[in-house]
């Protein structure tokens, strides 16, 4: 079972599209976007999402901390170094060179119904291994 521990948040002003327990990133234009095309993110989404008129409030983000992170389609593990989909923003087992953001604290496993993880935000970091 997924849990939280929120240490850090912060409200941004949003495009819309976003998902809750998605990781989100910050456009050149001060908003809230899916993350960029490397990977890269600002934290998760904690707010209910942006859709229709909801896309123009402010959203809450989780910086720091435990967040939950709805998984991919692929298997994750404990332990497994986390990066983010540029496409949906869902967690993804962190392949080799790509930016990883967290770590899994509970596995997940491959399907199509996206699970919700617990994933200790660690930040971007580009390298071949974990630490």
């Amino acid at each position: 079972m997924a849990y939280e521990v929120p240490v850090g948040t912060a409200t941004f002003p949003a495009t819309t599209g976003l998902s809750q327990y998605r990781f989100v990133f910050i456009n050149s234009s001060g908003k809230l976007t899916k993350p960029s095309s490397n990977g890269r993110v600002l934290g998760v989404l904690v707010s209910s999402g942006t859709t229709g008129t909801n896309g123009a409030k402010a959203q809450t983000v989780q910086l720091y901390g435990i967040a939950k992170v709805v998984s991919g389609s692929t298997a994750i593990a404990v332990g497994d170094t986390i990066g983010a989909s540029t496409a949906t923003g869902r967690a993804v087992a962190k392949a080799s060179g790509d930016v990883g953001v967290g770590i899994a604290l509970v596995a997940g496993v491959s399907t199509s119904t996206h699970e919700v993880l617990s994933v200790l935000l660690t930040g971007p970091f580009a390298s071949s291994t974990a630490f």
